[in-house]
């Protein structure tokens, strides 16, 4: 983020100036870099933070206006060495589901959580990203993963073992699925997992977009599924084929993070979905700034 330019001036102001931006924990660092506009050349670095700052050290002070001293990047004219700071002040708000027909107050965050990839090749489920826009703004994945189902039922790589050993040795999926309360299909997901040769895939992370215009904001998410070529493969639709009003999304969908929607894609090989769950988020406050 950055602020607006403040001209021939040694002590810049920044009045009533906001930057709303979303934190995900506390180890956070703060960046805050001061530069030199430059219209023909690029902007000349000046000053930087001259300590390490961390988001769990400016919570408990949140509200309060703060001087943190600055460190040097660039020599001064006369060559004589300056004592600078800068004066900023950070407030943090909590984010919690907005209900069914409430109205937001405050900032309001899009929360678009990933779950399982359905209907593509191992190959190209493998490192597959989805890309969330809204406005200018855009959040991309992490690339998708081979999914561990003892990870998602509940059990570990001894009970893993045993299933395999036991379908090695002539056990049917069926009652090892019973003796183990699970389905067939997750027992033969093990033998495969254990033997490297993957067929579930899952991202299990979420996308946050801070939305500036709120619910007028146009919504669009897209997948890229893995290429065996060096280029990349192209962004596809995922859910509807353009961008279309996020009021109109959520009235469409009722997905939840405890029951996640199938959105549905088209690819070479036919067609694929991803479990996916949409929901917004309201801090009820200025965000931090």
């Amino acid at each position: 983020l950055r602020t607006s330019t403040q001209y021939d001036t040694l002590h810049p102001v920044w009045t009533d100036e906001v930057m709303d931006f979303i934190v995900y924990h506390e180890r956070q660092h703060l960046k805050c870099e001061i530069y030199d506009a430059n219209v023909i050349r690029n902007d000349v670095p000046l000053a930087r933070l001259a300590e390490e700052v961390t988001i769990g050290d400016l919570i408990p002070q949140s509200g309060d206006a703060l001087w943190m001293p600055l460190e040097s990047l660039a020599e001064s004219a006369d060559g004589a060495t300056h004592r600078s700071a800068v004066q900023l002040q950070f407030q943090f708000s909590a984010l919690r589901p907005l209900s069914p027909g409430e109205r937001a107050a405050g900032n309001v965050v899009l929360s678009l959580k990933l779950f399982q990839l359905y209907g593509v090749p191992a190959w190209a489920a493998k490192g597959a990203q989805i890309r969330l826009k809204t406005g200018s703004s855009e959040a991309i994945s992490n690339p998708c993963k081979a999914m561990d189902p003892g990870n998602v039922h509940g059990f570990g790589q001894v009970a893993a073992k045993q299933m395999t050993h036991l379908l090695k040795n002539g056990v049917s999926p069926k009652l090892i699925a019973e003796t183990w309360n699970v389905g067939e299909e997750v027992v033969e997901e093990v033998a495969r997992h254990q033997a490297k040769e993957y067929s579930w895939f899952r991202w299990d992370q979420a996308l946050y977009v801070l939305l500036s215009e709120g619910e007028g904001t146009s919504l669009q998410i897209e997948i890229r599924l893995a290429s065996k070529r060096t280029s990349d493969s192209p962004w596809l639709p995922l859910g509807f084929s353009m961008a279309k009003p996020l009021s109109d999304v959520l009235k469409e969908t009722r997905s939840s993070v405890a029951d996640p929607e199938r959105w549905s894609f088209q690819h070479s090989d036919g067609q694929g979905s991803v479990g996916i769950a949409l929901q917004l988020l309201n801090s009820h406050g200025r965000g931090s700034h």
